[in-house]
């Protein structure tokens, strides 16, 4: 007994397959098509060469057009060029011919073309098992970051569009196209059924906007090179001008050379030797010891300076030697005393700043500024854990300052700084956010997840958070990040030191950009907002209803915030998840009273977040179509984001920075962009901050 959908299907497939005729018929028309000399000229440009007599393995294929193995191989297969596969090569004139395909073809070819990948024994049917193994195996290929559950989830999502319920059911073309129809968003979809663009494009655009974000640092060492050189041949002429009465070539180059060296000194009666490492001179402060102490100075500043390189200071269990050449500062004072008559006089004003400095950091050490401990410990993921720490009494700070800590039972002469990433309206507790890289995080990292392992001997048994995301292995560990457990560690805290972040709030409209754990700055904006919306709220005893002052929000001067995260990783979203998710379900409840209430009022918040994993879909194109179907799917039937279960989309791949200042600068006059992250991303915004006339603010990486 068939089900009234099964019936409904074979009569609507019985009716009509004029759509699918249409299809077939043009897709054929364009694999018959020859090739003419016009196809042969763009696809030269785009391809960055002639390729057309060439040959590529069927991996260099793949990768030109930015598809998975089991995508690539179905897709060759549905234009006739299965021999490739067995071959394991393709030709440059087969690569013209497909990309000439996809590039001509109307969305009716490109949504058969997505219809056949899907339905992989070609019976012009797809059923519930092949669009379960299509998925199972591309999301793995694709590095989609999920779990088990999660890959049914979305599968049975897509199931759910397409109507296809019951183990029995299937779908043909004719009702696959209509569905697609009915729905812009997945309609939309279709056009990523075409050639990526050509990652050498992408090179020279990065090399020359490299070029153009560093002129001016370019510009400045060519001059100074230039001008040493100058400096240097000028020198050089005039010894040589001097020593002319000599004869023979070589004579004078080696007369110059020992003049360069050595001429001030032979003037006065005294060698190089003698000038240098004897007191013969009798110069300096006590005993004629300035040849010396310059010496041991020299010495001394040379190993400082070696011990600060940022390759011997990140080695494993050499911070230490960092440490120790820095403490050489005390006998470089004394030397420099010694060596100059005059130095003291120049010294006591700094020295003297510098005790002043130290007696007041003394302050670290009461328990009501800088001592305290821990509340809870929070191991986000494989590299990140963050610190609950109980807020000592006496101890004020402003958004996005940052703070010296210290573990005194873990490595007590190590302090390192770190911005907070809570607000000052909580009281009651501090959080920092550590990435576990090298030395002192790394030891930090392991030493509370080994604390956290004794507490749970049972490794299985753990309460995991409720804003826990998705594993990027298929086959990963039992753990789910994050877990949460309980700590009374001592912890020193040195600060605070104020930001640029502080003057958020001074602002009418602000552009936070942070990238990994450059948001932490940030995430205290966010939830001091959180804040001072909630001070506005008012609640009705008598029906619980939500209102809140508008006139009091309208008179902040702050009055939008774009926030933009980018992530390599998209577990990296859970260490704000629930604040991010919070600060969305207020914004709502806030802009349904202002609606009920006949008031229309903008959106206070923008988030704007970006997973950098997955090639941008103007990248990656046809390789990003079933990834791109099925998060439309998704968000269309949940209302929520395939990575993050957030309202607002993740966006995959880089941001596109001049299209996103151009939109801020048509809705806003006066914007300043804040910004953590690393120094190329920082080069291109703030190039396109002095472009758009925006304030600037670079936030130091802790």
């Amino acid at each position: 007994m068939e089900s009234p959908q099964q019936q409904h299907r074979l009569c609507t497939h019985t009716q009509s397959s004029n759509e699918l005729d249409r299809a077939e018929h043009h897709l054929n028309e364009l694999l018959n098509e020859p090739l003419c000399d016009h196809d042969f000229r763009t696809f030269t440009k785009h391809f960055d060469g002639d390729i057309s007599k060439k040959n590529f393995t069927i991996e260099e294929f793949y990768k030109l057009f930015q598809l998975t193995k089991t995508f690539g191989e179905r897709l060759l297969g549905i234009l006739n060029e299965s021999r490739c596969i067995e071959a394991k090569s393709i030709s440059g004139e087969n690569i013209i011919r497909i990309a000439r395909i996809l590039s001509m073809a109307p969305r009716l070819v490109k949504a058969l073309i997505l219809f056949k990948i899907f339905d992989h024994d070609d019976n012009k049917m797809i059923t519930i098992q092949e669009i379960s193994e299509f998925y199972e195996i591309y999301l793995v290929e694709f590095r989609f970051p999920h779990n088990e559950l999660h890959r049914q989830e979305l599968i049975n999502t897509f199931l759910q569009n397409f109507r296809m319920i019951n183990d029995n059911d299937n779908l043909n073309f004719d009702q696959f196209y209509s569905i697609l129809q009915e729905t812009p968003e997945l309609f939309e979809s279709l056009q990523l059924m075409n050639i990526p663009i050509n990652d050498n494009d992408i090179k020279k655009l990065e090399w020359q906007a490299w070029r153009i974000n560093n002129r001016y640092q370019i510009l400045i060492g060519l001059l100074y090179i230039l001008g040493t050189i100058g400096i240097i041949i000028h020198v050089i002429i005039k010894l040589i001008i001097h020593e002319r009465q000599r004869k023979g070539t070589i004579g004078i180059i080696i007369n110059v050379i020992i003049k360069l060296i050595i001429h001030e000194q032979e003037r006065k009666g005294y060698s190089f030797v003698q000038c240098m490492f004897t007191t013969s001179r009798q110069q300096g402060w006590v005993s004629g010891l300035t040849p010396i102490t310059g010496n041991i100075l020299l010495v001394f500043l040379i190993i400082m300076i070696i011990g600060a390189l940022q390759c011997i200071r990140q080695r494993e269990k050499c911070f230490i030697l960092f440490r120790i050449s820095h403490l050489l500062f005390w006998p470089i004072f004394i030397l420099l005393v010694i060596h100059s008559e005059e130095f003291w006089k120049w010294a006591c004003g700094p020295m003297f700043l510098f005790i002043c400095e130290k007696l007041y950091l003394l302050k670290r050490y009461l328990p009501q500024k800088g001592r305290t401990h821990l509340k809870k410990v929070t191991i986000e993921d494989d590299n990140t854990i963050s610190f609950t720490i109980v807020r000592p009494p006496y101890f004020n700070f402003n958004t996005g300052d940052y703070v010296n800590i210290c573990f005194p039972r873990i490595v007590s002469y190590e302090w390192h700084p770190f911005t907070l990433s809570s607000c000052p309206e909580n009281k009651d507790t501090l959080r920092i956010h550590i990435s576990k890289r090298k030395n002192w995080t790394r030891k930090i990292y392991e030493h509370f997840n080994q604390q956290w392992k004794c507490q749970n001997e049972h490794f299985d048994v753990v309460t995991i958070s409720t804003a826990s995301i998705t594993n990027n292995n298929i086959h990963s560990p039992s753990v789910n990040y994050p877990y949460t457990f309980n700590s009374n560690e001592s912890i020193w805290i040195e600060g605070p030191y104020s930001s640029s972040t502080s003057y958020t709030f001074d602002c009418e409209h602000v552009v936070l950009i942070g990238a990994g754990i450059g948001i932490t700055p940030y995430a205290g904006v966010l939830e001091s907002l959180m804040y001072q919306f909630r001070e506005q709220q008012n609640k009705c005893q008598h029906c619980h209803c939500i209102n809140y002052d508008h006139e009091a929000i309208a008179r902040r001067k702050l009055k939008k915030v774009d926030f933009i995260w980018v992530n390599r990783d998209v577990k990296n979203f859970s260490w704000f998840l629930q604040l991010l998710t919070d600060f969305e379900n207020e914004q709502l409840t806030y802009l349904q009273t202002s609606t009920s209430e006949n008031t229309v009022q903008q959106r206070y918040i923008d988030f704007h977040l970006y997973f950098t994993s997955l090639k941008r879909n103007d990248q990656g194109m046809i390789g990003n179509a079933p990834y791109d179907l099925v998060s439309n799917i998704y968000a269309k039937i949940s209302n929520r984001d395939i990575l993050t279960k957030l309202k607002t989309k993740t966006i995959v791949g880089r941001p596109q920075w001049p299209l996103l200042f151009a939109k801020l600068k048509a809705e806003y006059e006066k914007t300043n962009v804040f910004f953590t992250g690393s120094h190329s991303m920082g080069d291109e915004i703030r190039r396109l901050c002095d472009q758009y006339k925006f304030m600037y603010h670079h936030e130091p990486y802790f």
